[in-house]
């Protein structure tokens, strides 16, 4: 059997401190995604926030628009209404 060396821990001890520095640039390149991500998501969810409060305030106008439309249509047709009835007594007269 062969015995274990100071040298041999070493290297060992040297492989294992490559690969904790690799695995450190890994999770440090994966935190700065998942920050980038975070902060993309977090514009996002602004971004969508403000699409549904113009949404809201343009459903309110359209509403008012429609209102607005509805009482001159039935103004027109209040008006169309007695403009039949008096080409209606023109012709008996």
């Amino acid at each position: 059997m062969s015995e274990i060396t100071l040298q041999d821990v070493f290297q060992a001890v040297m492989e294992v401190s490559n690969n904790v520095k690799v695995l450190h640039g890994k999770v440090d390149k994966l935190e700065f995604r998942v920050g980038k991500a975070e902060s993309h998501f977090a514009n996002m969810e602004t971004t969508i926030s403000s699409v549904k409060k113009e949404l809201k305030d343009l459903k309110m106008e359209i509403k008012s628009d429609i209102r607005k439309v509805d009482k001159k249509f039935t103004i027109l047709c209040s008006d169309m209404l007695e403009t039949k009835t008096d080409v209606a007594l023109l012709y008996q007269s």
